[in-house]
């Protein structure tokens, strides 16, 4: 399963991905949050 728009990934690059293949690193933490291209 992957995760939808709006739900943490990691940003690293690592699973789970994000159904839409694109994850936003956020400043200062370690997780990233799933956004539309």
């Amino acid at each position: 399963a992957c995760i939808k728009n709006g739900g943490r990934c990691v940003a690293s690059g690592g699973p789970p991905y994000c159904c839409s293949n694109y994850c936003l690193q956020i400043a200062g933490q370690s997780y990233g949050v799933c956004k539309k291209h």
